[in-house]
């Protein structure tokens, strides 16, 4: 790891951390029922090659701190309801940039909210599904970066 990206990991754990907690407090203050929050950083690795990715699709270079997902936050609810509740405080946030596989998923059966920030320093991709989706997506994770990723590595 160089330091630029060096640096760049060490910045996003600090955005993570101060992120995680300013959304605990906004969460448990609106809402009263039991929620996961899993966090991340992608790895400067796994950076590099959605850069490289991204970059090919669009035709141009894009800078690494301009990719829409270098911290990750999951919220999972017990419920399809709930899942939707948390949705809508979350909108409260005013995100740049909303997906909704929720109500229409992905061919492969991902159904989550996907909440896009890119105006709180380092871009973050909060996604809000049931914690059964959770369970699959966690089970899935590696099949779908090998298809993502496969022609790059």
């Amino acid at each position: 790891m160089n330091l630029e990206d060096e640096e760049l990991q060490l910045l996003a754990e600090e955005q993570m951390n101060r992120l995680i907690t300013e959304i605990q407090k906004y969460l448990n203050k609106f809402y009263d029922k039991t929620y996961i929050l899993d966090s991340r950083v992608k790895s400067p690795d796994k950076l590099k090659m959605k850069q490289t990715l991204i970059s090919s699709k669009k035709g141009y270079p894009i800078k690494l701190t301009d990719l829409p997902d270098i911290i990750g936050l999951r919220i999972s609810t017990e419920t399809e309801q709930d899942v939707e509740k948390m949705s809508e405080l979350i909108k409260g946030l005013s995100p740049s940039k909303v997906m909704d596989y929720f109500n229409t998923p992905r061919e492969n059966g991902f159904k989550a909210f996907l909440y896009y920030f890119e105006n709180i320093g380092i871009n973050v991709e909060i996604q809000i599904m049931t914690v059964q989706m959770m369970e699959w997506t966690n089970a899935t994770h590696k099949e779908h970066d090998t298809e993502k990723y496969g022609q790059i590595r």
